[in-house]
C-alpha cells in the first residue's frame, strides 16, 4: 500500500494535546478500516519549533488519508506520496569481517 505524508501546521502543542491528536488520528483510521477503507495511520512526529505536525499513513490512496484526516479533526495543509524506513526494514542487515551489508529495501 502507497504511504503517504500529511503536513498540519498551527500553534505548538503541550505532550498531552500531542498525544490527543494522536489518539484521536489512531482511531479515526482504525474505524474507518473496520468499516472497509483501507487505511492506517502510523505515526505522529512533531516539529515543535517549527509549530509542526507530521502524520504518516497508509493507505489504498489519497482519498482515504483526506477522510481519516477528517475525520480526526486534523488540517491539512499538505498531503503528499512518501517512503521511509525503519530498523526492520534493514533486519538483514549484517557485519562480516569488518564489511557491512544491508538488504535492499523498495517500499
Amino acid at each position: 500500500m502507497p504511504t503517504y505524508l500529511v503536513e498540519e501546521y498551527g500553534s505548538e502543542l503541550t505532550p498531552s494535546e500531542l498525544n490527543a491528536v494522536a489518539r484521536r488520528a489512531h482511531r479515526a483510521a482504525r474505524q474507518l478500516a473496520c468499516s472497509g477503507t483501507p487505511v492506517r495511520w502510523i505515526a505522529l512526529v512533531a516539529l515543535p519549533s517549527d509549530q509542526t505536525c507530521l502524520h504518516l499513513y497508509e493507505a489504498s490512496e489519497a482519498s482515504a488519508v483526506h477522510e481519516a484526516v477528517s475525520l480526526a479533526a486534523i488540517t491539512v495543509e499538505r498531503l503528499t506520496e512518501a517512503t521511509y524506513r525503519t530498523p526492520t526494514d534493514l533486519a538483514d542487515s549484517c557485519v562480516h569481517g569488518g564489511s557491512r551489508r544491508e538488504k535492499d529495501v523498495d517500499r
